[in-house]
């Protein structure tokens, strides 16, 4: 049912929209044979942008670089400006790019499952990673979480966003016995308790580079992992030392921490049309 009151949403919200880097909206209709339901988009092929972060050297190519975050930040400002909507997980996976023969990109925003109106008040949606600090604090958040969600997205391009992308719970284990009470207090307070630490002190060995790959070390592992992430957007902006320096300037603009300063989606738009 859930499911079914969420894609209902995502149809009245994608059937408004009319974009050229959005997906377009074909027929909301039950599925034949099934008592389920079933949102048709149109068929865009291509290829998903994490995807093609892996594939694609994007520091060394300027001008397809800058041609995809142009395109990002022109349907978030025709989503913010014109439909009053926020999309609520703007990443990597959520983005369709096809290049052509003339190595030319062309790209499509896609699932607006958690998409709402810019004042709608709801509960916390998207992809950990992606979110921006006043989402995962449970705060009220309008479209600037977007804007901070599609830079995180760009430096993605290119590596890493945060020290512990990648599976650096071990490099946290190495420090877990030597934590001062400061420390202890603030991983205590996003989520880390004693019963978490103790499993994973368990999980690994005592140097940290052995884990038992047990069902419960797994779940203690992402645990922790999401935990890391966590406390990571909270206290430190992403890593910028594998983005291109031309993009430096305008990303750090995103990343502050209070959403009313963050740049909006037409004025980012603007600003990497200029470089």
């Amino acid at each position: 049912k859930e499911a079914t009151v969420s894609l209902k949403a995502e149809a009245a919200i994608i059937q408004t929209l009319d974009h050229d880097n959005i997906i377009a909206f074909v027929d909301y209709t039950p599925k034949a044979d099934t008592n389920r339901e079933m949102l048709v988009t149109e068929y865009f092929g291509g290829a998903a942008l994490s995807k093609l972060s892996r594939d694609h050297e994007f520091a060394n190519n300027k001008e397809l670089t800058l041609t995809i975050i142009r395109q990002i930040f022109a349907a978030l400002d025709y989503l913010h400006t014109t439909a009053c909507v926020k999309h609520a997980d703007i990443k990597g996976g959520n983005i369709l790019v096809k290049i052509d023969q003339k190595n030319l990109p062309h790209l499509k925003l896609i699932d607006f499952g958690f998409a709402r109106p810019i004042n709608d008040k709801y509960r916390r949606k998207g992809t950990l990673r992606y979110m921006a600090p006043e989402v995962i604090n449970l705060y009220s958040f309008d479209e600037k979480a977007d804007i901070w969600s599609a830079c995180v997205t760009v430096v993605s391009m290119f590596g890493p966003v945060y020290p512990v992308d990648g599976g650096k719970v071990s490099d946290f284990m190495t420090r877990l016995g030597n934590l001062n009470d400061a420390e202890k207090a603030s991983w205590q307070e996003i989520g880390l308790d004693g019963k978490v630490k103790s499993l994973l002190i368990k999980c690994y060995s005592v140097d940290a580079k052995s884990f038992k790959e047990t069902k419960e070390c797994t779940n203690a592992k992402k645990t922790a992992e999401q935990l890391l992430v966590r406390k990571m957007i909270i206290d430190h902006p992403p890593d910028l030392k594998h983005v291109p320096g031309y993009l430096l300037e305008p990303l750090k603009r995103c990343f502050i921490h209070e959403p009313q300063i963050r740049p909006s989606a037409k004025e980012m738009h603007e600003l990497f049309n200029k470089l």
